[in-house]
């Protein structure tokens, strides 16, 4: 039997988060939906079941430092798909942390391959990061 990954998808945006928990349990994933920072932090802390968090990058805003100071609490490390509306707007310190950056542009299918990507990688956290990064410097003056 196929193991069922679960996903946390946190998002202000109600459409936005009902559309990827559609989608997303289409795909046969698991799917948890957290409104606020609030919601998000209550979750992270309180569920193991966690495989991965695809996050909504205005969310970390103002409070950035305390969500990620969470993931990194976790063990095993929750893998971070930040969901933004442009990749050039993500805080380069914030992209660090990512497993990868996928644009909100309507098309579900870059995400779905991202989330593939993260969950069967055995570094989930790193060549996709890695590539992140690289975008993000080009566009930092």
């Amino acid at each position: 039997m196929e193991e069922r990954f679960t996903i946390l998808v946190a998002d202000r945006n109600r459409r936005i988060r009902q559309f990827l928990m559609r989608e997303l349990a289409a795909e046969g994933y698991r799917v948890l939906l957290a409104e606020d920072r609030n919601d998000l932090l209550r979750i992270i802390r309180r569920d193991d079941t966690l495989d991965l968090l695809i996050l909504d990058d205005e969310l970390l805003v103002p409070e950035e430092s305390r969500i990620l100071e969470q993931l990194g609490n976790r063990v095993p490390r929750l893998p971070l798909i930040l969901h933004s509306y442009s990749k050039e707007c993500v805080e380069l310190s914030v992209a660090r942390e990512a497993a990868a950056l996928v644009e909100k542009k309507g098309n579900i299918g870059e995400l779905k391959h991202a989330v593939d990507r993260v969950l069967h990688s055995e570094n989930p956290s790193g060549l996709d990061r890695i590539e992140s990064t690289r975008h993000l410097q080009r566009h930092i003056p």
